[in-house]
């Protein structure tokens, strides 16, 4: 067998196969000429018809009209608009068809096959094909432009009927000389499936264990390091000996410790509202991203976008709806719907519904930890995109994100890595948790972060809604499977390799948790990753400050550290202020220095901690129209203590299950504006 080529599947049955051997008949003229030919095309999931052999030559399309073969199955007017729509795009008719649903790839590679006189496979063939071996890095999978099987001793070459037009495939048949019994057509999908069968467990092992492998320093998987652990562990043994010792006194000494972080933390509250006003980012990103002519249709790159989901098939219409109506050319959009192998009923769901032709399925192996960063790393391998963005299950992203995030780019340069939009929820009008969930949001991604990035300060990336370009995400290791928020992780890993970060002014809508429990075990996985980032990036605080800078750095220590401590110490005011309250001190002001001075720095910390935090919350809230929201930023004090709770469930977790992915569960909210109402199914 040419060594180019290996089994699609290692069976033992295999052994007693006829394999074609170093002198078979297969042109490798032949088979590069189809792999050069191989385009970014897209593809829908079918129902396989019967093989069709046949033993006519092949004809040629030359003086013909290349695609009138699928006229019988289209409308004139379909037809029109779908030659309209590649001339628009500067693509292949088929690729418009098929990335729009108008016609399946099976019923169009079935009726290539017709025309070409060559006989039609269908995925019946996926355990039968030999696949070239890959030449290029596992984390650039291409697709596979042919194939080789055997049929009773004879060697069969199995062509993507997909990846090139009709006129160029008819040249290379006509031109290769090959016998026309041994030439046959199949789908891209059937290509694909014995690719992904072939490579599952390479692929498998990369997503989990590269960034451990590539840079174990930066890898969450190995915990916190001795050393990490020692000086820990002699922390809080000198502290519990000193409450034992001296506990008011004790209590005096941290509260005057942490006065400064917090008052750190009221200065960037501050700091926003006074960018907000007087800096106004988005009317300086907006100025960034006009200064480049918008490209056309055809000169527009292809974008991949991940959607990880697991156990959410409630959601998967409304999600189907909401990503059909982004603004960019169907054909150039590569959207991967990332699934859990054992979430038989998403799967189940997903495979009957008729999904456009740009939508592919892609179904992640059990190993390693069961993370969404895991599944997005699985299905980055496979993406085909220049640009990645990642998207939820529940989100509903603004139409035009895709082009808006495109300028941002091209504006500012190639050190740009990542651009976040902005989030936001549809429903925060269902109640309380709804509405608190809704003003943290809009405080932090209309306000923080846009300061943050004013100040040159460190983003920490939300969790949806973050457009990479692919290379560098590939370079730096993408995401890291064993950190639980890994997209403040990854903003950290691009910060220290150099690149930049930006905010645009474009809004995701996603579901904000209804009830207690969801909320609590969201937060406390967000509370978890923040722990494990933090613990990974001072394994070594001097290289870190090296990498970042000296501002970055003390950035990086007040918004990642401050916002871990913070819901760690903040009911522990409370509880001192209880505890002055029941005793009778409260009334009673310190006399001595220490105490005086203390006594005015909790003051000060105290009320404008929360006036920062509701002036912010106000500003942030008219500016994005939801005044109706400015009554409900006086309960906010309650919230906090209940993000505590998470704070102190995340430690335990941290200790017990630091891998542990508590999934939130999303519903197919009445409050979401692009809900699917005709969304076909395929027979169940």
């Amino acid at each position: 067998m040419h060594n180019k080529w290996r089994p699609a599947f290692q069976r033992s049955s295999s052994a007693s196969k006829p394999v074609p051997g170093p002198n078979a008949p297969l042109d490798l003229d032949f088979s590069q000429i189809v792999i050069s030919s191989l385009s970014d095309s897209d593809w829908s999931l079918q129902q396989p018809h019967p093989p069709s052999p046949s033993t006519e030559k092949p004809r040629s399309l030359q003086n013909t009209r290349e695609y009138d073969f699928i006229r019988p199955h289209l409308s004139q007017p379909s037809f029109d608009y779908a030659e309209y729509l590649a001339a628009e795009w500067n693509c292949p008719l088929h690729e418009v068809l098929l990335s729009l649903g108008w016609m399946t790839e099976e019923t169009y590679c079935h009726a290539l096959s017709t025309h070409l006189n060559i006989s039609y496979l269908g995925r019946e063939i996926i355990e039968e094909l030999l696949l070239p071996e890959q030449c290029s890095p596992i984390s650039i999978l291409p697709e596979p432009a042919l194939g080789m099987m055997s049929n009773n001793g004879e060697d069969i070459i199995v062509l993507n009927g997909c990846a090139v037009r009709p006129e160029k495939l008819g040249e290379i048949i006509n031109v290769s000389g090959e016998n026309p019994g041994r030439l046959t057509l199949t789908t891209q999908l059937t290509m694909r499936e014995a690719l992904r069968s072939q490579n599952r467990v390479t692929v498998l092992n990369r997503a989990k264990d590269h960034l451990a492998n590539f840079a174990p320093s930066l890898s969450a998987s190995t915990g916190m390091w001795p050393a990490q652990a020692l000086n820990t562990a002699i922390l809080m043994g000198m502290i519990a000996g000193a409450f034992a010792m001296t506990p008011r006194l004790t209590l005096t000494f941290i509260l005057a410790l942490l006065t400064l972080p917090f008052l750190v933390i009221v200065i960037l509250r501050l700091a926003t509202i006074f960018v907000i006003f007087f800096r106004n980012p988005e009317k300086l990103n907006n100025a960034s991203t006009v200064q480049n002519t918008p490209p056309k249709d055809a000169e527009l790159p292809v974008y991949s976008i991940l959607v990880p989901l697991f156990k959410e098939h409630e959601v998967l219409p409304d999600l189907i709806e909401a990503l059909k109506m982004l603004d960019y050319p169907a054909t150039k959009l590569d959207i991967k719907i990332i699934l859990e192998s054992i979430d038989v009923e998403t799967i189940e769901i997903a495979k009957a519904l008729k999904l456009p032709g740009n939508f592919d399925i892609i179904i992640v192996p059990e190993g390693g930890p069961r993370t969404k960063p895991k599944a997005l790393n699985y299905a980055l391998q496979y993406a085909k995109g220049e640009f990645v963005v990642i998207y939820d299950a529940e989100d509903e992203p603004d139409p035009g994100q895709l082009r808006a995030a495109l300028e941002m780019f091209a504006a500012n340069g190639p050190e740009t890595a990542c651009i976040q939009a902005r989030l936001n929820i549809y429903n925060f009008r269902e109640n309380w948790f709804t509405r608190q969930f809704t003003i943290e949001y809009t405080s932090l991604f209309d306000g923080l972060l846009p300061a943050f990035e004013s100040l040159h300060l460190p983003i920490m990336l939300g969790g949806t809604s973050n457009h990479f370009r692919a290379s560098i995400l590939r370079k730096i290791g993408a995401w890291d499977p064993y950190n639980v928020t890994e997209d403040a992780d990854l903003g950290i890993r691009l910060l220290r390799q150099g690149y930049k970060c930006r905010i645009l002014p474009s809004t995701t809508y996603e579901e904000a948790p209804t009830r207690f429990m969801p909320w609590l075990q969201q937060r406390t996985r967000w509370l978890k990753g923040w722990l494990q980032t933090f613990l990974v990036h001072t394994r070594n605080t001097a290289r870190l400050r090296r990498d970042i800078g000296t501002w970055r750095y003390i950035g990086f220590q007040a918004i990642l550290g401050g916002a871990i401590l913070s819901a760690l110490i903040h009911p522990i005011f409370y509880i001192g202020l209880t505890i002055e309250l029941l005793t009778g001190d409260l009334a009673t002001k310190p006399t001595n220095l220490v105490g005086n001075t203390l006594w005015h720095a909790a003051l000060i910390n105290l009320s404008c901690g929360y006036l920062a935090a509701i002036l912010l919350a106000w500003v942030t809230l008219i500016r994005r129209g939801i005044s109706s929201l400015l009554f409900h930023t006086l309960t906010m004090p309650l919230y906090w203590l209940l993000i505590s709770i998470a704070a102190y469930r995340a430690i335990f977790q941290l200790i017990w299950n630091p891998f542990l992915w508590e999934k939130t569960h999303h519903t197919s909210s009445e409050y979401r504006q692009n809900k699917a109402q005709n969304i076909a199914l395929g027979p169940k």
